[in-house]
């Protein structure tokens, strides 16, 4: 079976979006953190080596159809987990592509534009300034210890980086 084209793919991606954000919207489940993985999106992005520039690549795509005057949108990336503090070593999108979980796949949220949880949740993210630079979207990074582990996440906004004060 032949891979789609390009053109192809974003037909259909555009398709399971424009769904998708009619019921987070329709049923305001942005408030339940209502998600969509990328691998629920068609078969090319069940595979997991797919997910560094295929989750972008949707996540381009939903930029094209987004109310960005209402509404916000993130895209999740679930990195390995590490036993020490690794936040200084990501320095471009390579160096966090060569770690993404293989376990959970990338998802997107969307919500309105000043919704105060994901406002209040993206101001405690550390601002990655050179790999937002280096893909043209503001690209941020969250580290939780529990345990014995460091779990982390990359967290892709479109809209504007808030003022942290």
């Amino acid at each position: 079976m032949a891979t789609p084209s390009l053109n192809q793919q974003r037909k259909q991606v555009i398709e399971v979006l424009q769904k998708w954000m009619k019921n987070v919207i329709t049923n305001k489940s942005w408030q339940n953190y209502d998600d969509l993985h990328i691998d629920e999106i068609n078969e090319y992005f069940k595979v997991s080596n797919n997910w560094d520039n295929g989750s972008l690549f949707v996540f381009n795509c939903l930029s094209e159809i987004i109310d960005k005057s209402s509404y916000d949108a993130f895209l999740t990336i679930t990195l390995s987990d590490k036993k020490t503090s690794n936040y200084h070593s990501i320095k471009s999108f390579k160096d966090f592509a060569d770690e993404i979980s293989h376990i959970t796949p990338p998802s997107l949220y969307l919500f309105p534009i000043k919704e105060n949880n994901y406002e209040m949740t993206i101001k405690s993210f550390e601002f990655l300034e050179s790999i937002s630079n280096e893909i043209g979207l503001n690209v941020f990074y969250k580290e939780d210890k529990e345990e014995n582990d460091y779990y982390r996440t990359i967290y892709v906004r479109l809209g504007s980086v808030p003022n942290i004060t």
